[in-house]
């Protein structure tokens, strides 16, 4: 009563079906761009976090692929060449990836650091990025001033209001070396986990967004090649244009104010050799605050 039999053989059936059931679930692929500044430690991040050995010195000048396998989850790790003639393709990898990991030399000048977070903020404002996750790692931090926190470059240059405003989630951590402190080893393979636990959470959302990035990206393609063609005929142009106002419709969805896991908003200072300088009232420490809106500033006013 109310059940059909299969028309050939109802063994064929049950087997196909319990085949369907005892199945293992398919293991979940996040890809992940590892960036940063020539020299900042990115290869050695990836051969860290992939488990093999580095071979030479050498900087990246190009591309390199790493693999990382976690409990039902594989990360794809795609890491580019820093230089300034590297960085012109970083955004053709924009589109794909669900997330990204920076890498800065915790060592560096204050100069160096300057412009190696001036390269994040272009990075955080291209429309392909924004509201994304991020993960600063802070490499060479054995070789760095032992007064020079992580707090105190947070607050330098104004890490959390960056992300606030861009609608990404961030998270800064440590990677030393030759260093004997567990903890310290330990912190980066902290910050993946938060990383992909926190694209694991959003998969849905953001393959959603990484749909719309790739759509857009076509969509830019072809406008490019009928201005060039010079083909104008209205037909194709009013397609083009409904698939980018979904595109700008989900991607107003998929962004969400999330507050970033990084260090409490409290001023501190940095100390110099034997000068010591307070962030709160040096303006020169502040490179971002002039160039976002005055609404973000609030960060600052403790």
């Amino acid at each position: 009563m109310g059940l059909s039999l299969c028309k050939w053989k109802c063994c064929c059936c049950c087997q196909r079906n319990s085949n369907r059931i005892t199945s293992a679930p398919k293991e979940k692929l996040i890809k992940v761009v590892l960036l940063g500044l020539e020299g900042s430690g990115k290869t050695e991040i990836g051969c860290a976090l992939a488990g093999t050995q580095r071979l030479g010195d050498d900087s990246t000048n190009g591309v390199q692929y790493f693999r990382m396998k976690l409990p039902s989850v594989q990360v794809s790790i795609t890491e580019i060449g820093g230089n300034k003639e590297m960085q012109k393709i970083w955004h053709h990898y924009f589109d794909t990836a669900m997330g990204f990991i920076f890498c800065f030399d915790m060592s560096a000048t204050y100069e160096e650091l300057k412009d190696s977070f001036e390269v994040l903020q272009k990075t955080f404002a291209h429309p392909f990025v924004s509201g994304k996750p991020f993960l600063l790692i802070a490499t060479k931090a054995d070789l760095a001033d032992q007064s020079v926190q992580l707090y105190d470059i947070e607050n330098t240059f104004q890490l959390e209001t960056l992300a606030n405003y861009y609608f990404s989630s961030l998270r800064l951590c440590c990677y030393s070396r030759n260093s004997s402190n567990a903890i310290v080893a330990n912190e980066i393979f902290e910050g993946v986990n938060w990383l992909t636990a926190y694209i694991n959470k959003n998969i849905i959302m953001l393959r959603k967004r990484v749909r719309c990035d790739t759509n857009m990206k076509i969509w830019q393609n072809q406008i490019k090649k009928i201005i060039l063609e010079g083909n104008s005929r209205r037909g194709k142009y009013e397609r083009l244009k409904k698939r980018r106002r979904l595109w700008a419709t989900t991607y107003r969805r998929s962004k969400r104010r999330i507050r970033p896991c990084t260090a409490p908003a409290t001023i501190f200072s940095v100390c110099q050799s034997t000068e010591t300088v307070e962030l709160s009232t040096s303006n020169d420490l502040l490179p971002l605050s002039t160039q976002l809106p005055n609404k973000t500033n609030v960060f600052l006013q403790q």
